[in-house]
């Protein structure tokens, strides 16, 4: 449990110190669906960049 925790923790420290065009990279890295599946103008806000910055792949 505390080994959960503690990759959380590192989880979001590194997301929170991420640019956003580094968060972008990571999702189309880690979870490529998300970006077919959830409208723009959200994964925008989750990431922290206007919506016309997220490019269609």
């Amino acid at each position: 449990m505390k080994e959960d925790l503690a990759h959380i923790q590192d989880n979001n420290a590194r997301f929170i110190s991420a640019s956003p065009q580094e968060r972008y990279l990571n999702l189309l890295d880690t979870r490529p669906a998300l970006i077919d599946h959830v409208p723009q103008h959200q994964l925008a806000s989750l990431l922290g960049m206007k919506p016309e910055s997220i490019k269609p792949h």
